[in-house]
């Protein structure tokens, strides 16, 4: 049985990597879920998710820089 210190040793590099393309991720279907709720819904829901996306997408480029 693995240790927490090597748990976390094998599971941190891998994490590292993903989370840019997660995030990057998140923000693209924030966007295009309320781009699509532009037409169900009232128009400051989907500018609020716009602004939500643009959020992420802006934090993942200040937090990891470009990859």
């Amino acid at each position: 049985m693995t240790s927490r210190n090597e748990h976390r040793r094998m599971w941190t590099p891998l994490l590292r990597k993903l989370a840019p393309i997660l995030l990057d991720t998140a923000g693209i279907i924030l966007l295009s879920g309320f781009t699509m709720a532009w037409t169900m819904t009232s128009w400051s829901v989907s500018v609020g998710g716009w602004i939500l996306g643009l959020g992420v997408l802006a934090l993942n480029r200040v937090h990891f820089g470009d990859s």
